[in-house]
């Protein structure tokens, strides 16, 4: 199966530039009212993502080589998953932390199937990885993988306001929920359900009520978004929500979810 299609990849460009044009106002609203940092949970440290790297790169003009059977591609702020199937047999990605009882749970076959049956292959294999891990993450937009507690460079060189945003703590707790990596990929990713930066960082109940109802407003999305606006929606769900969900799903074969 080959990673985001070349349509997919002119849609995102695309998006991006529009996003870059809006992102200083974008980020200057999400300033305001920031609240405390988010406390993170440290007990299950995914261990092997970092010694991978370590020991299964070798570096060239600086940035690291990886395995062309990996799927990973290497980029100047961080490596890329180009082909999801092919990444996750590879060396490069962290085993699931079956030691935290929920990730062992969104690791059984039922979950995964029912994940696949009711999203892109791309988008279910992503939220699956990122659930089933206590730190190891693969962004659903911009496909970077790395661990939560990992440094990210800004997806811009020089954007000082992107590198403000990457410290915010609604970030940091977006990568722990769902993965996206930055804000600007949150705006990718909810790029047909506008009004919705109010839930950036915050799991569903957390979510006001004017933001909810655009999150869960019907629309017709871009042919290109590839599962992204039911990622959007169902990443944020409590755990103990979600897996009864994706379990229903799996017992009775209906397609619960759409887009």
């Amino acid at each position: 199966m080959p990673g985001p299609t070349n349509g997919r990849k002119r849609n995102q460009n695309k998006r991006q530039k529009k996003l870059l044009k809006e992102i200083a106002a974008l980020s200057q609203s999400v300033s305001q009212n920031a609240p405390a940092p988010v406390e993170l949970d440290t007990a299950h440290a995914d261990q092997s993502h970092e010694q991978d790297n370590a020991d299964s790169t070798l570096e060239q003009g600086g940035e690291p080589v990886f395995e062309s059977s990996s799927g990973v591609e290497s980029r100047w702020n961080g490596p890329r998953v180009m082909d999801i199937p092919a990444f996750l047999d590879s060396k490069y990605a962290t085993p699931p932390s079956l030691d935290d009882p929920i990730c062992a749970e969104y690791n059984s076959r039922a979950i995964k199937e029912a994940l696949r049956k009711n999203l892109p292959l791309e988008i279910a294999l992503i939220l699956w990885y990122n659930r089933s891990r206590a730190k190891a993450r693969i962004c659903p937009s911009c496909h970077r993988f790395y661990n939560i507690d990992e440094p990210l460079a800004a997806h811009v060189q020089g954007n000082t306001q992107e590198v403000e945003d990457m410290e915010d703590p609604r970030n940091q707790s977006e990568k722990e929920i769902t993965g996206i990596c930055s804000l600007l990929c949150f705006g990718i990713v909810s790029y047909s359900w506008p009004g919705c930066i109010g839930a950036w960082g915050k799991r569903y109940p957390d979510i006001d009520e004017r933001t909810r109802a655009k999150l869960n407003k019907r629309v017709e999305p871009e042919p290109n978004e590839e599962g992204l606006g039911v990622f959007l929606r169902i990443s944020r769900m409590a755990d103990e929500d979600l897996l009864p969900v994706l379990q229903s799903m799996y017992d009775s074969g209906v397609n619960m979810y759409s887009n």
